[in-house]
């Protein structure tokens, strides 16, 4: 998969998260909010490290890659790394 193609389905994902959240929310239904709002927001992560040309395969490595890159680089404050 080329980089272009994992960028289109990253921002696809995000975008659909995004869209479900806002129906989620005319609905009410909070929890469900809140678990797709959390997707979009890995999704935006994922997104920023393919942009930096940095791979991972789980959910921990990209929290550990947003940490090392980002947040210790000095380019993201600590609590966005949170």
């Amino acid at each position: 998969m080329t980089d272009e193609e994992r960028e289109e389905i990253v921002r696809l994902r995000l975008e659909n998260s995004a869209k479900a959240a806002e129906v989620l929310k005319e609905r009410e239904l909070w929890s469900s909010v809140v678990n797709r709002m959390y997707c979009a927001f890995y999704y935006a992560v994922v997104a920023l490290l393919i942009q930096n040309g940095i791979e991972t395969n789980t959910q921990a490595g990209m929290r550990q890659m947003l940490n090392f890159h980002f947040v210790k680089a000095g380019k993201l404050f600590k609590e966005m790394g949170q």
